[in-house]
C-alpha cells in the first residue's frame, strides 16, 4: 500500500512559489467557508493533492492551483477560513464556496449565517456562490440528516446558486465544484469589462420633442454653443462664419438679388438691396466684347460712334454688282451695316442689320 502524503507535506507543495515565479496570469481568488463539522479542509485537500485526509485545520490555509477557463490559463488561488467572513476577506473574494455536511444539522444551520455575515461587508450580486454538500462522514451509524430538497430550497435561499453533493473520499464532484467557481468569476470579469466599454462611449444625441431645426443639439456641440464634455474632441463642431464672411459669400449675393435678407442662427442682420445696373458696357471695362447687340432696354445697347458709306459686293451668283451701304462703327468694335442713312448718332436701330466686322 503506498502510504499517503501527509497534509503538511501536500499544502506546501501547492503552496510553491517557484513554477509561479517566472509566469505572469490572471488570478481568480475563490474564498471557502464553513464550520469544524462541514468538511471544507477535506474538499480543498482533495482537489490539491488529490488525496483524502479526514482532519478539519481550525487555523484555515492558503491554496492556489493552475487552472484553464475558456481556454486560458488562471491561478486558482483558495482562501480557507474558519471564523465568519470580515471586511478584508469579504473584499478579497471573486467567489465563494459555502460548505456544509449532509449527516451535521448544525453546519447546515452555521451557512444562513455564514452568507448572512458576508452580505454585511458586500453586496451579493457582487459575488459568485457555489454551495456543496459533503457525504464524507455518512456511515449507518452516522446517517443523512439533510435531505435533498433542504439543500436545494438553502440555494434558492441564498440567491439561486448551484448545489453540488461533494464526497472527498471518491473524489465525487470535487473538481467541478472549483471549475464552476472559476467559471463564475471569469464570466463575471468578462461582463464587467463590456459594461465599463459600455459606459466609456459617448451617449446618442438626445431630441426634444418641442425644439425646431434651429434649436436641435448635434454630437459635439451643446445648446448653449460651447463643446459637450461627454463627446470626443475628435468630433467635428459646427463651424463659425463670421458676418464679414457671410456678406461676402456667394449664397449671400445670390440671396440679396433677390431682395432677402440673411438670418444666421446668433443674430440677424438686414443687408441692403443691390440693384442691377443698366450700363453695364461702359468704356474701359473688361466685359464689352460679351454683350449682346439684340440685348433688352437694361442689359446694355451698342452706341454708334462712327458713321460712314461702304461698298458692298453682292453675293448672290446672278448679280455681282457692288451696292453702297451706310456703316456705323459701335463703341463696342462692332461694325455694322444699315439699309438706310435713318440711324441715330447715339443708338442703332438693331432690326434688320448685320455684322460685317467684330474686334
Amino acid at each position: 500500500m503506498i502510504p499517503s502524503v501527509p497534509f503538511s507535506q501536500a499544502a506546501a507543495c501547492a503552496n510553491s512559489q517557484e513554477w509561479t515565479l517566472s509566469r505572469s496570469i490572471p488570478e481568480l481568488r475563490v474564498g471557502v467557508l464553513g464550520s469544524l463539522r462541514s468538511g471544507r479542509s477535506a474538499l480543498i485537500n482533495r482537489y490539491i493533492t488529490g488525496s483524502y485526509l479526514p482532519l478539519e485545520k481550525i487555523e484555515g490555509g492558503r491554496y492556489k492551483k493552475e487552472v484553464l477557463v475558456d481556454g486560458q490559463s488562471h491561478l486558482l488561488l483558495i482562501r480557507e477560513e474558519a471564523v465568519t467572513p470580515d471586511a478584508q476577506f469579504s473584499n478579497w473574494v471573486d467567489a465563494v464556496v459555502l460548505v456544509f455536511s449532509l449527516e451535521n444539522e448544525a453546519s447546515f444551520q452555521d451557512v444562513y449565517q455564514l452568507y448572512s455575515q458576508l452580505n454585511t461587508h458586500r453586496s451579493r450580486a457582487d459575488i459568485p456562490l457555489v454551495v456543496v454538500g459533503t457525504q464524507d462522514k455518512i456511515s449507518s451509524t452516522n446517517p443523512r440528516v439533510i435531505e435533498d430538497m433542504r439543500a436545494r430550497q438553502l440555494c434558492v435561499d441564498v440567491r439561486h446558486c448551484v448545489f453540488y453533493e461533494t464526497c472527498a473520499t471518491y473524489g465525487l464532484n470535487v473538481d467541478r465544484v472549483f471549475q464552476e467557481a472559476a467559471q463564475k468569476i471569469v464570466t463575471q470579469k468578462k461582463q464587467s469589462a463590456f459594461l465599463a466599454s459600455c459606459k466609456s462611449l459617448p451617449n446618442s444625441p438626445s431630441h426634444s420633442g418641442g425644439s425646431t431645426s434651429g434649436s436641435a443639439s448635434f454630437p459635439g456641440q451643446a445648446s448653449n454653443g460651447g463643446l459637450n464634455s461627454g463627446y470626443p474632441s475628435s468630433l467635428p463642431s459646427t463651424p463659425v462664419i463670421s458676418h464679414r464672411e457671410l456678406r461676402g459669400g456667394a449664397g449671400a449675393v445670390a440671396a440679396v438679388e433677390g431682395g432677402g435678407s440673411i438670418t444666421s442662427s446668433g443674430s440677424m442682420r438686414n443687408i441692403p438691396q443691390r440693384r442691377t445696373s443698366l450700363f453695364k458696357n461702359r468704356r474701359g471695362s473688361g466685359s464689352e466684347k460679351n454683350v449682346d447687340p439684340k440685348g433688352d432696354v437694361g442689359s446694355g445697347r451698342a452706341i454708334a460712334i462712327k458713321q460712314s458709306i461702304l461698298s458692298k459686293r453682292s453675293g448672290s451668283s446672278l448679280n455681282k454688282e457692288w451696292k453702297k451701304k451706310y456703316v456705323t462703327l459701335s463703341n463696342n468694335g462692332s461694325l455694322v451695316y444699315h439699309p438706310s442713312h435713318n440711324v441715330s448718332h447715339t443708338t442703332i436701330n438693331q432690326t434688320n442689320t448685320s455684322n460685317m466686322i467684330s474686334s
